[in-house]
């Protein structure tokens, strides 16, 4: 009858570790999944700020480069010379009209600049955009330059932005695993420490 009790005692005991662990690893889960979820946001957040603020740059001191060097006498025909020597951010691309001629890259035509910002940019205002272009997300950036009837818009690619989120998301993936297999390690210990006295008793 001893042993009965004991083996009953010590079943009891056992699922009891059991609960507990699970309750520690899953303690463990939740505040991983809440700390990576939290970090995914203001990661990506600062990424496409910090890229479109890059491109944002990069696009005026182009439009003043390419308005320094346009003259009452530019033809269409010297414009790719002129472009060819702007700088550019990787993944992106410019877009330039003189009067009216579009200068555009291979592939993309002048239907896949924003309507919105398009139009913005023909009232003479500078504008700035996410859309998707080409099928892919990007930062459109605008620019007027009405001495010369003419307008600069630059493309960036944000893709670059997902892939580095992609590696973030995998590194905290492996983080998270290892939180729960530790929160549930930690939980093992602490209830074998927790029931020690009433397996003594």
């Amino acid at each position: 009858m001893t042993n009965a009790l004991q083996h009953r005692d010590d079943r009891r005991a056992v699922g009891l570790r059991a609960r507990i662990s699970l309750l520690f690893a899953f303690g463990a889960l939740v505040v991983s999944v809440v700390l990576a979820g939290v970090t995914l946001v203001l990661a990506r957040g600062q990424l496409v700020e910090n890229r479109e603020e890059s491109a944002a740059v990069m696009a005026v001191s182009n439009a003043v480069r390419l308005n320094n060097q346009l003259t009452p006498d530019t033809t269409f025909e010297d414009l790719p010379t002129i472009v060819d020597s702007l700088t550019s951010l990787e993944g992106s691309q410019s877009l330039v009209r003189l009067r009216e001629e579009w200068l555009l890259p291979p592939e993309l035509g002048r239907g896949d600049l924003p309507g919105v910002l398009a139009a913005r940019v023909e009232a003479g205002e500078p504008g700035q955009l996410r859309a998707i272009v080409g099928g892919r997300p990007q930062v459109v950036i605008g620019l007027p330059l009405p001495a010369f009837d003419a307008a600069y818009f630059e493309i960036v690619d944000l893709e670059d932005v997902n892939d580095t989120l992609g590696s973030i998301r995998i590194i905290l993936l492996s983080t998270g695993a290892a939180t729960t297999l530790l929160g549930a390690a930690i939980g093992a210990w602490a209830s074998r420490r927790a029931l020690l006295p009433l397996r003594r008793g």
